[in-house]
């Protein structure tokens, strides 16, 4: 039996006599699963681009930023963008330095206008608010194409393309602040086009845009960097068409709770806030301004789909997120009677209208995707509401009733519990018989050098488990790699690593077979890697390097190379005796630089190393 890992370590001993393993399994894809809760991120709906710092950036071996929009659109870098961990409340941002060789993302896409002539385009960034800081995003062929740019000396300084020209953003590049940028784009049509910033209308304009031939980018306004990006993004969200009114203010409010940053109208969803607890994560929503602008069923990027509001009316939203709890039924202590474990997650919601009154949309179905969990009885399942509003679940009346929807699907319908301010999560009437473990999560493997594959893994908890068989395959012939012994009983955090030494060049497969004692098994779900079969023009390695780091490509000398450090600085007269070898490739040795993170560049490219 396997779960995902707390978020801190679980005091109590679980009750679920099997394994606790982390490895990551998609979820059934129901209701909408795009920012907020709209759009989808299957590829059917106009969601055509959706990047997040916190999910898919990559940088070895190469730098990449994975799309999310179900799109397939690909991210390719120039220069060396860099994430920068945890930099806005606990989020992820991707800082870009157009002084470090036009940091850029390049994608395959374009919102030529002819293509595209609607568009909505959300950002959350965070620049020093200076002269010239460059583009956020853009695509231009010198015919002043869609693009927000601050740059005074081609005559568009802070502001946002119009077609033909630029026209000033109030308010779009504050100093030293995060700022989401909402810019919606209705052609033709006088003055059908806007930017929200913070959720505030800041202009209202018409666009103007001709064709356009160069694909979008970020970190600057075209597909060659010009004109790049000094600051950081966060999050980049296109729709290939204008969500209605009501979607707005929902993604709007999704992206404030969970970068932290306030909204200047709109700001519907207040479980976010310090005083509420900070319910910052997963938020998603319905709701409805009038007959025309609504949405009726959303999931967002949570397990939990709320729809057929029975009340909804005009100006009336339900948002809802979480406490980033874990979602492990180990909690038992605040529990009522009749339940044995909870989620240690917690939900809460904000049920209001835009003046930020409470208001009530109905009885409401709650959907709650548990395929990740097994085993699950329906009849085992119990809803839990905070209905007194005095956080705690042990005096509640538990909600019975869930029915299977579908695979993994559970469903409480007709729900008049949930209303303003409560709380609530889910538990089980029976903890052997629905224990509620997450499956499979967490197991990766990732290329090394672009010569072996380091395959990684972890488990919370294991109740006899024998081994850990880890298997590859090039055509769906699986075939053993190597077996690695479990612990077999612990309530400890256990982090287990093996590596393929001779993996097969071109694209393979690997997944992890769990065994336990009396030969039950599970799989997880199954990683993909692609070994280069041509030597890499330059490659860097080890990663931190302490005395001396290796590069191999086709550099023979230390003259061709620059060292920089993160402000830009050459360092290059620090690098001491070079040696080079066919087998190792160029020996420098780097045992004068300080501790620190630095760039070194070639004719041959480009990479960035950790000297310790």
């Amino acid at each position: 039996m396997l779960s995902h890992l707390p978020k801190e370590k679980s005091k109590m001993k679980h009750l679920v006599p099997a394994l606790i393993l982390l490895l990551n399994t998609p979820l059934l894809v129901f209701s909408q699963q795009g920012p907020g809760g709209v759009g989808a991120t299957d590829g059917t709906s106009t969601l055509k681009y959706w990047v997040d710092a916190n999910r898919g950036f990559t940088s070895t071996p190469t730098i990449s930023w994975a799309d999310q929009s179900g799109k397939g659109v690909t991210n390719t870098a120039g220069g060396i963008p860099i994430l920068t961990p945890a930099f806005l409340n606990g989020q992820n941002f991707v800082t870009f330095n157009r002084n470090d060789g036009a940091d850029i993302f390049t994608t395959n896409m374009s919102l030529n206008a002819g293509t595209f002539p609607q568009v909505d385009v959300f950002t959350v960034y965070y620049t020093d608010g200076s002269a010239s800081t460059g583009g956020i995003w853009g695509e231009d062929d010198g015919g002043w194409d869609r693009f927000i740019l601050n740059d005074p000396g081609v005559g568009c300084a802070n502001g946002i393309s119009i077609g033909g020209g630029c026209t000033p953003v109030p308010g779009a590049f504050p100093a030293n602040l995060p700022v989401i940028s909402s810019v919606f784009i209705n052609q033709p049509g006088t003055n059908l086009s806007s930017v929200q910033i913070n959720g505030a209308t800041a202009l209202i304009y018409t666009a103007l845009h001709a064709g356009g031939s160069r694909n979008f980018g970020l970190g600057s306004i075209d597909a060659v960097g010009g004109f790049g990006l000094n600051g950081k993004i966060a999050e980049v969200i296109v729709f290939g068409s204008n969500r209605n009114a009501a979607e707005r203010i929902i993604v709007n409010n999704y992206l404030s709770a969970k970068y932290n940053i306030v909204l200047s109208a709109n700001d519907i969803y207040k479980q976010d806030d310090a005083v509420n607890d900070n319910f910052d994560f997963n938020v998603a929503g319905i709701g409805r301004i009038d007959a025309s602008n609504f949405s009726n069923s959303a999931r967002g990027t949570g397990i939990l789909a709320i729809s057929n509001p029975a009340g909804l009316d005009d100006n009336e939203f339900l948002l809802w997120g979480n406490d980033n709890g874990s979602s492990l039924a180990t909690n038992t202590t605040d529990i009522p009677i009749g339940v044995q474990a909870r989620f240690n997650k917690v939900w809460r919601v904000s049920e209001k209208n835009m003046a930020n009154v409470t208001v009530d949309v109905g009885a409401i179905d709650m959907r709650w995707d548990l395929g990740n969990f097994s085993p699950v009885v329906a009849s085992d399942l119990r809803l839990l509401v905070d209905t007194d509003n005095d956080n705690s679940f042990a005096d509640e009346t538990p909600i019975a009733g869930a029915t299977l929807i579908s695979a993994g699907i559970y469903q409480f319908a007709a729900v008049t519990a949930i209303e303003d301010s409560r709380r609530f999560t889910i538990g089980t009437a029976n903890s052997l018989q629905t224990a509620l473990p997450v499956n499979l999560a967490a197991f990766r493997a990732t290329t090394v050098n672009n010569e072996s594959v380091l395959l990684t893994w972890q488990t919370a908890t294991e109740i006899n488990n024998d081994r850990f068989d880890v298997e590859r395959s090039r055509d769906n012939n699986w075939e053993l790699v190597a077996k690695v012994k479990g612990v077999t009983n612990s309530n400890q955090v256990i982090n287990y690593t093996t590596t393929d030494p001779n993996p097969y060049p071109g694209i393979s497969y690997y997944r992890l077979k769990q065994v336990d004692i009396d030969g039950s098994f599970k799989y997880s779900a199954i990683e993909k890697i692609n070994i280069d079969e041509t030597p890499p023009a330059f490659q860097v390695y080890p990663n931190p390097a302490d005395q001396h780091l290796f590069i191999r490509g086709k550099i023979t000398s230390a003259k061709e190379l620059q060292v920089y450090d993160q402000s830009g600085k050459n360092l290059s007269h620090l690098i001491g005796k070079s040696v080079y070898s066919r087998s190792q490739g160029l020996r420098i040795d780097v045992s004068r630089l300080p501790t620190g993170l630095y760039f070194i560049k070639s004719g041959q490219g480009s990479s960035r190393f950790v000297k310790k």
